[in-house]
């Protein structure tokens, strides 16, 4: 393809399943600092499979970081795909690894693009506190990173900078494998990013402040302060449940006596039965 008067590669996969009569998803992937397009690509069919997508990998011509006029290239890929393959226009992801990981958060979350949402994946983040993240945006973030990656404890920061906006954002944190993609279960970590993008963000724990385990319901619920609810889960995020959603002040601890609830709300404690609240 070209941009800016010079050609530029762009590697991509299509599912052998394609049906020119049906719309597909599009995953636009960049590629990690001294990687490549067609690298990073190889690495995604499994998951292009899997979820049935396609998978766009521009090339940065120094094999580096797509920084400044480079995101140019971001728009450009995604409207070449669409011209030659059947793509859904509102589902459109974007992830990114690394040096590049980076760039999908700054890019993503300034929603230059209108992506379904993006997934930064073992991010290279060295200031979490930096305003080229607009922790103010609504744009759906999934990140996915391995607890002992280079730059996790910034990743955790840049998290929670999201969450204190009320943003709508997941985790992912992986087995320690380290910075890379290279392991067995690399697919696997990656379907569960797809899948936590598709949690109604209400339900999303924002500023949780306790939780407490029901041996009745096999139920964990949980205050959080930010939305002054309170939420019931299994564990799984996608099974949250909003169990109180008005009426409270500042809800606090939690402890469960008997079939009730109990709940430490500003100046007052408030009882709510497990099952019905």
């Amino acid at each position: 393809i070209w941009l800016n008067g010079a050609e530029r590669t762009v590697a991509w996969y299509v599912p052998s399943s394609y049906d020119p009569a049906n719309e597909y998803p599009l995953l636009v992937a960049l590629h990690f600092c001294g990687g490549t397009a067609e690298g990073y690509r190889n690495v995604l069919m499994p998951l292009a499979d899997s979820l049935n997508l396609i998978v766009a990998c521009p090339q940065e011509p120094s094999n580096g970081q797509m920084t400044g006029t480079e995101t140019q290239i971001i728009p450009v890929t995604i409207d070449t795909v669409r011209g030659r393959y059947s793509i859904d226009s509102t589902r459109v992801y974007l992830t990114g690894f690394s040096c590049n990981g980076q760039v999908t958060f700054e890019y993503g979350l300034k929603k230059i693009y209108p992506f379904r949402g993006i997934i930064p994946y073992n991010p290279y983040i060295e200031f979490p506190a930096s305003p080229v993240y607009d922790v103010t945006s609504d744009m759906p973030v999934s990140i996915c990173v391995a607890s002992n990656d280079l730059t996790v404890g910034n990743t955790l920061l840049l998290y929670d900078r999201l969450l204190q906006q009320g943003a709508d954002v997941t985790l992912n944190i992986m087995k320690p494998v380290g910075h890379t993609y290279d392991f067995p279960e690399f697919t696997a970590e990656m379907l569960e990013c797809f899948r936590l993008l598709g949690q109604d963000p209400s339900l999303r724990f924002r500023s949780p402040e306790s939780v407490e385990y029901d041996t009745l319901t096999g139920s964990y619920f949980v205050s959080t302060s930010y939305d002054r609810r309170i939420l019931r889960t299994d564990g799984d995020p996608l099974s949250n449940q909003l169990f109180v959603s008005s009426g409270l002040a500042f809800p606090l601890g939690l402890a469960i006596l008997d079939s009730t609830l109990y709940v430490a709300d500003s100046s007052h404690v408030k009882g709510f039965h497990v099952k019905t609240a």
